[in-house]
C-alpha cells in the first residue's frame, strides 16, 4: 500500500483510540480527517476490490485495508471492513464486525445475505444463507458451488443496474469464494461424508457456530493431521484454534480407531477443568465418552470407575501417571496422546514428570501417536524427531484470529506539565507507529482531599501508578488484566492491588471498576467467599468490593476457579495477575497492561523473563469470538526491548526440557566434588528432588508388572535412553541418566 495511505491510517487509527479511551484530547494535527474521511474511505474501498479483482493479497496487505477500514469507517458502511477481515483470513473479526451493525440499516436481500453469512446465524433467515448452512450440514457441497456461480451472474447483471446493487453482489461473491475453500466440508478429508457429521452439528449448533476453519488450522489439515499415523508437532499462536483443532484429531482419531483410546495432557488442573467443560462435553455429546482427570498423583474413586468406556482422557501429566499407576492396563489402549502446551517439559518437577510420561507412553508396543502442541516453542523439530515426528510432520502457523495491537506508556515533561503518552506501534501492519499524546495528565490525578477540602495532586511518578491508571482508561475497550511477574512485594500483584485502592480511596476521576462490574448479586456471592475464607480485610475481598481481582499461583485451586469465573464471564472487568493467567485458560481479556516482564529472586537483580513466557502471556489479549483486537500495553518504557522482538514475530528461547539441565547440573557437582554417584547424593539435595520424584513415580509403575531385578535394570535404562534428556545429552551425560 503507499506510503500516503499508509500514513493517513495511521492518523486515524489515533483518532480512533481516542474514541476509544473516551478522551477529551483535541489534536489539531488531525482535523485534516474531519473533512477527508470520505476520501480516505473511498481510497480504501478501492484497496479493497483492487484486492478482490486480483484475488490475492498476503494477509499483511488485508490486515492493513482491515484495520484502516476500522479506523475510518464507523459511521460508514461495515460490510467492506467485514468482508476485508473475512478475505484475508481473520472470520471471527469479520462476525464481530457485522454483529455490531444494525441489521435494519441493510435495505437490499443481498446486504442481509451477506450479513448472516458472516454472523454465522444458527438459525438463518435469508434463504440463500439457508441453503449454505444445510449444505454444510448435510454434506452437499455441490449447492455451494451452484450458489457461488448464481453470485457471479448476479454481480454481472448489477452492474448494469448501479453502482450500490453491484458493490452488495460483489462483496457477497467474494464472501461465498472464500467460504468455498473454507468451510468445514471442504477443508475435511473427504468431507462429504456421513461420518463427519456428528462433529459437523457439533460445531453448527454452539453459542458461537463454527461453519469454517481458520488458515492456521486448514494448514494443519492439509499438512495430513487428520490422516496421517505420524507423530506431528503443532506450532501455533494463543487463540489460532488449538482447542477445535484438537477435539477434530481426537474425533477422526477414534472413529478410524473403535478399539483405541485418547489422552489429551494439559499442564495445569484450571485448563483441565476449562476443557473438561468444553472439549470434553463437545466430544461426550459425539459419542465419545470422556473423563477428566486432574485431581493430583493419587486418581479419586470418581475417577477411575467404570474407565471401560471411556474413549477420551483429560489429564495432567501428574494425575495421568497416577490413573496408569492404578490401572496398568489402560497403556495398552492408548492410540493417541495430544501434549497441548508442550512447552511445559522445561518447568522443573512438572516438566520432568511430562518427559518421562511421555517416554514411558513411547515404549509402549504399538506406540502411540503423538501430536505435541504449543505456541511458543521454537525447536519444535527437535522435540517432533524424539516423539517419532519427521520433517513433514512439522507445522509451523503465526496466525492469530484477532489482531494483535502493541503499544508503549513514553512519560514525558515534568511538575505541572508532565503527561504519559501511548506510543502505538503496528509490528503486524504496514501503518507506522502513531503517539497519542496526553493520555494521562495532571487533571487525571488531582481530588479534593475530604478532611481539608484542599485540592491536591496524586504523585503519578511511577509506573506502577501509570500502570494502573492506563488499565482503568482502557475499561471503556473491555476486560483488562494488568500482569506483574511476582506475586508479592512492592513490584508484584499485591503491590498493583494496594495501588488501585490507594486510588480509589482518593476519589481520582479515572473510571472505576464498579461501573463496568455485571451481575451485582452474581459478584456478592464470591465476596462472601472470599470474606468466609480469608476474612474482610484480605485485600483480595477488598479489591473484588472495588470490582477487581487478584489470580497467582498461591492461590488455593477453588478459589482460582471463583476468579477465572468471574473473569471469564465479564462479571469483573479486571485482574491483576502473574503468569498463571497466562497458562492456557481461555479468558475474554481486551487489554493486557505489562506493569514489569523482569522479576527478582533472593533479592538479586531483577531478570527479564523469558521472550517465549512473554509471548504466552501477550497471546491472552484479544481472542477470537470475544474482540477484534487485543491491545498490549508496555507501561515501562525500559522494557520496550523485551517485548518488542514478541511484538515483531521473532522466535523465542528452545525448550531443553527440565530433565537435562538437572543432569547437567549433577555432572558438574559430581566433577567439583570429585564424588561417586549415591542414593543418599540424590536424597539429600534439594534441588535434585524435581528429578528423583519422577525417576521414581515411573520406576514405580515398572515394579507394578512384577519383572524380576536384570529385567528391571534393562528396562528403566532403556527408558533412560528414550527421554528428550537423552537426545541432547553426550555420552557421559547418558550415562549419568542411566546410573540416576
Amino acid at each position: 500500500m503507499r506510503v500516503t495511505l499508509e500514513n493517513w491510517i495511521a492518523d486515524a487509527e489515533t483518532r480512533y483510540t481516542i474514541d476509544d479511551f473516551q478522551l477529551e484530547t483535541q489534536l489539531s494535527q488531525l482535523d485534516y480527517l474531519d473533512h477527508r474521511a470520505l476520501d480516505l474511505y473511498y481510497s480504501l474501498v478501492g484497496e479493497l476490490f483492487d484486492l478482490l479483482r486480483a484475488d490475492e493479497g498476503a494477509p499483511r496487505d488485508w490486515l492493513t485495508l482491515g484495520r484502516g477500514l476500522s479506523a475510518i469507517s464507523r459511521d460508514l458502511r461495515d460490510e467492506a471492513r467485514a468482508v476485508a477481515f473475512y478475505r484475508g483470513g481473520y472470520p471471527a473479526s469479520a462476525v464481530l464486525t457485522m454483529r455490531s451493525v444494525d441489521r435494519s440499516y441493510f435495505e437490499s436481500g443481498i446486504l442481509r445475505s451477506s450479513y448472516e453469512l458472516l454472523t454465522r446465524s444458527a438459525a438463518p433467515e435469508s434463504d440463500m444463507v439457508k441453503e449454505l448452512h444445510e449444505a454444510v450440514r448435510l454434506g452437499h457441497i455441490e449447492q455451494i458451488d451452484a450458489a457461488l456461480i448464481v453470485a457471479e451472474q448476479n454481480t454481472a447483471w448489477a452492474l448494469d443496474v448501479g453502482p450500490d446493487e453491484w458493490v452488495a453482489n460483489r462483496l457477497y461473491e467474494a464472501l461465498l469464494q472464500k467460504f468455498q475453500r473454507s468451510n468445514l466440508r471442504a477443508v475435511l478429508p473427504d468431507g462429504t461424508q456421513a461420518r463427519w457429521t456428528p462433529l459437523i452439528e457439533s460445531f453448527l449448533r454452539r453459542n458461537q457456530p463454527v461453519w469454517e476453519f481458520f488458515p492456521s488450522q486448514i494448514q494443519a489439515i492439509e499438512a495430513g493431521l487428520l490422516t496421517s499415523h505420524e507423530s506431528y508437532a503443532l506450532q501455533m499462536p494463543t487463540g489460532a484454534g488449538k482447542t477445535a483443532l484438537t477435539e477434530t484429531l481426537i474425533f477422526a482419531h477414534l472413529a478410524a480407531s473403535p478399539e483405541g483410546r485418547a489422552v489429551l495432557l494439559v499442564p495445569y488442573r484450571a485448563l483441565a477443568r476449562e476443557l473438561r467443560d468444553s472439549v470434553g462435553r463437545h466430544l461426550t455429546e459425539m459419542g465419545l465418552q470422556c473423563r477428566t482427570v486432574y485431581g493430583g498423583t493419587v486418581p479419586g474413586a470418581e475417577e477411575t470407575e467404570d474407565l471401560d468406556d471411556v474413549r477420551v482422557i483429560i489429564a495432567t501429566p501428574e494425575a495421568m501417571t497416577g490413573l496408569l499407576g492404578s490401572h496398568p492396563e489402560l497403556l495398552g489402549s492408548i492410540s493417541l496422546v495430544v501434549c497441548d502446551e508442550g512447552h511445559l517439559l522445561d518447568s522443573g518437577a512438572r516438566g520432568v514428570g511430562l518427559e518421562l510420561l511421555l517416554s514411558r507412553m513411547g515404549a509402549q508396543l504399538p506406540q502411540p501417536r503423538v501430536v505435541f502442541v504449543s505456541a511458543i516453542v521454537p525447536n519444535v523439530e527437535e522435540i517432533n524427531a524424539w516423539l517419532g515426528g519427521n520433517d513433514s510432520t512439522v507445522v509451523r502457523s503465526d496466525y492469530r484470529p484477532a489482531i494483535a495491537e502493541y503499544a508503549v506508556l513514553r512519560p514525558t515533561g515534568a511538575g505541572q506539565h508532565k503527561v504519559v503518552d501511548l506510543e502505538l506501534q503496528e509490528p503486524t501492519t504496514s501503518v507506522p507507529t502513531h503517539t497519542l499524546t496526553g493520555l494521562l495528565s495532571l487533571t487525571d490525578f488531582q481530588f479534593t482531599r475530604e478532611s481539608t477540602g484542599r485540592r491536591n495532586t496524586f504523585n503519578f511518578g511511577s509506573t506502577k501508578t501509570q500502570a494502573i491508571a492506563v488499565a482503568r482508561k482502557a475499561l471503556a475497550l473491555g476486560s483488562v488484566a494488568v500482569f506483574a511477574a511476582e506475586k508479592g512485594g512492592a513490584r508484584g500483584v499485591i503491590g498493583l492491588a494496594s495501588e488501585l485502592l490507594k486510588q480509589l480511596d482518593a476519589g481520582l476521576t479515572l473510571p472505576s471498576p464498579l461501573s463496568y462490574v455485571r451481575d451485582p448479586e452474581r459478584v456478592t456471592d464470591a465476596i462472601a467467599y472470599l470474606a468466609s475464607e480469608y476474612g474482610a480485610d484480605w485485600i483480595g475481598t477488598k479489591l473484588l468490593n472495588a470490582g477487581a481481582v487478584i489470580h497467582h499461583g498461591d492461590l488455593p485451586q477453588e478459589t482460582r476457579e471463583v476468579v477465572e469465573e468471574l473473569v471469564g464471564s465479564r462479571r469483573i472487568p479486571i485482574v491483576m495477575c502473574t503468569s498463571t493467567l497466562a497458562e492456557g485458560v481461555n479468558l475474554p481479556i481486551r487489554t493486557m497492561v505489562l506493569y514489569s516482564v523482569k522479576r527478582s529472586s533472593d533479592g538479586g537483580a531483577p531478570t527479564a523473563m523469558l521472550a517465549r513466557d512473554v509471548k504466552n502471556l501477550v497471546g491472552r489479549a484479544g481472542r477470537a469470538g470475544s474482540s477484534t483486537r487485543g491491545l498490549v500495553i508496555c507501561a515501562n518504557p525500559d522494557d520496550w526491548d523485551i517485548v518488542r522482538p514478541v511484538a515483531e514475530g521473532q522466535p523465542g528461547e528452545t525448550v531443553e526440557g527440565a530433565m537435562i539441565g538437572l543432569v547437567r547440573r549433577l555432572e558438574r557437582a559430581l566433577a567439583v566434588n570429585s564424588r561417586e554417584l549415591t542414593n543418599g547424593m540424590l536424597e539429600r539435595n534439594e534441588p535434585l528432588f524435581s528429578l528423583v520424584d519422577g525417576v521414581d513415580a515411573t520406576l514405580i509403575e515398572l515394579i507394578r508388572d512384577e519383572l524380576g531385578d536384570a529385567e528391571f535394570v534393562r528396562v528403566a535404562e532403556s527408558l533412560a535412553l528414550r527421554t528428550f534428556a537423552a537426545t541432547r545429552a553426550d555420552e557421559a551425560q547418558r550415562n549419568l541418566l542411566k546410573a540416576v
